[in-house]
């Protein structure tokens, strides 16, 4: 059962947390052969959160190519828990589609456990492409409710992808 409390974090991360203290031995991913408990899933998120946190940026903007595998969800948890905005990615959009969506978006971050993205700034954006590439302390900070948890872009009748921003609020509605 969730706790529907209403505040500035987002109820299911709360959830998560608590589940991970309550069961912290039970599975809640499998990918092939490699297995996560729940305590070890949030133990990751949270170093994905202190991660992203230590690039010192305004605003998160992760940005992530789904290849529908552990780091994927990790980064998705973790980037809510940095009061961070995601932006996923099918994998199987164009490079040249994914190039544009980074720099649309200006995202300081990007999940590329596929390598499909062989160029990249440096400078302007941190690569994440296995689970070993995270931190391991924490500093999470709240967010609002009304900041944005995610940005889905879709193919756009022009050809050009175009974003559309979903809140953290609409997001604990729809999990609720």
């Amino acid at each position: 059962r969730m706790n529907i409390k209403k505040n500035n974090n987002l109820i299911f991360l709360k959830n998560i947390k608590n589940f991970s203290k309550k069961n912290p031995n039970d599975i809640c991913i499998v990918e092939e052969n490699k297995k996560i408990t729940y305590e070890e899933f949030y133990l990751l998120c949270v170093n994905f959160a202190n991660t992203v946190l230590k690039l010192k940026k305004k605003n998160i903007i992760v940005t992530i190519i789904e290849s529908k595998t552990i780091i994927d969800y990790v980064a998705i948890m973790g980037t809510l828990l940095a009061g961070g905005t995601y932006v996923p990615i099918n994998i199987k959009t164009p490079v040249s589609k994914i190039n544009q969506i980074i720099l649309d978006t200006k995202a300081n971050c990007l999940v590329d456990s596929v390598k499909l993205i062989k160029k990249y700034d440096k400078k302007k954006i941190k690569l994440i492409r296995k689970l070993s590439d995270l931190s391991n302390e924490i500093t999470i900070r709240p967010k609002s409710i009304n900041d944005i948890a995610y940005i889905i872009f879709t193919s756009g009748s022009t050809g050009n992808p175009k974003g559309v921003m979903i809140s953290r609020s609409n997001l604990n509605h729809y999990v609720q």
